[in-house]
């Protein structure tokens, strides 16, 4: 083994490196969503649209401890990054993307189409994690299509567009693809389709209908093999209960949601955290 070498750098030299180095460790934002898309376009790459308003406190906990883990500065470099305030320069924006709740982060691609969401605040890694996948579907969507147009029993192709498509509004189009799941996997008993469902139940939501939110995000919750999927679908359904204020309604479903096993952390906490208040609105 080789013995260490030590050795001390000048207080001055250190705070220099110490700078450059926080320095480098931030995403770069462009200054406009025109901007981004162009550049988006030129590039191939994916625009990630963070939509903020100056009151939004969790999009000031997403900006200091999100955006600034080192997981989430390294994703942003396969992508352009843009922030528009919802209540100035991005209202056209934001009710184009129908964005209802604070912050919302919207990934487009350099036409303006969705590619995917991210709603509300989440930790560095499992934000970094949903970019990822988000940009990975992104890139592999026209593989995927092809491959649907060969196959149309191509359940793994069907599950990764459902929820493209849902997330676009191309809302038909993702039924019809989970209609053509739902035949190869008859109560998704592969999992294959549980996001699929939580993005159709989040489209309807979104829009108040919840008589037909609320089934989706069932299915996804009782059929969903990943935890992932069926915590969110359990949280979803109390949201909506919670929603329409009936606290009472929201309870079993987040008591569900505490039940999957293997349930991400942040998943965790935020049905902790909504269960607390439900049982206080009772």
């Amino acid at each position: 083994m080789k013995s260490a070498v030590r050795f001390a750098l000048a207080p001055a030299v250190l705070m220099l490196l110490i700078g450059t180095q926080a320095r480098a460790a931030q995403i770069r934002w462009e200054p406009s969503l025109s901007s981004a898309l162009a550049h988006a376009k030129q590039k191939q790459q994916v625009v990630m649209v963070d939509f903020y308003t100056d009151w939004c406190t969790w999009c000031k906990k997403l900006d200091k401890d999100t955006y600034t883990d080192a997981a989430v500065v390294s994703a942003s470099r396969e992508l352009v990054a843009v922030k528009v305030n919802a209540e100035k320069e991005g209202t056209a924006a934001a009710r184009k993307y129908n964005v209802r709740g604070y912050p919302t982060i919207v990934f487009l691609n350099g036409n303006g189409e969705v590619e995917g969401q991210i709603g509300g605040y989440m930790p560095g890694a499992q934000f970094a994690a949903e970019m990822n996948k988000i940009v990975a579907r992104s890139r592999q969507r026209p593989v995927m299509e092809a491959r649907i147009r060969r196959n149309p029993r191509d359940l793994d192709a069907i599950g990764m567009l459902a929820p493209v498509y849902a997330n676009r509004g191309q809302i038909e189009r993702a039924r019809k693809l989970i209609a053509q799941g739902e035949k190869v996997d008859p109560g998704n008993k592969r999992g294959r389709l549980s996001a699929g469902y939580n993005a159709l139940g989040d489209y309807h939501q979104g829009r108040g209908e919840f008589q037909l939110a609320i089934p989706l995000f069932k299915k996804a919750a009782v059929t969903g093999a990943d935890p992932q999927d069926a915590a969110y679908g359990y949280i979803s359904i109390a949201a909506c209960y919670l929603t329409k204020r009936d606290a009472k309604g929201a309870v079993p479903y987040l008591q569900s949601a505490l039940k999957v096993r293997g349930i991400p952390a942040d998943l965790r906490s935020q049905a902790e955290a909504m269960l607390q208040f439900a049982k206080h609105q009772k």
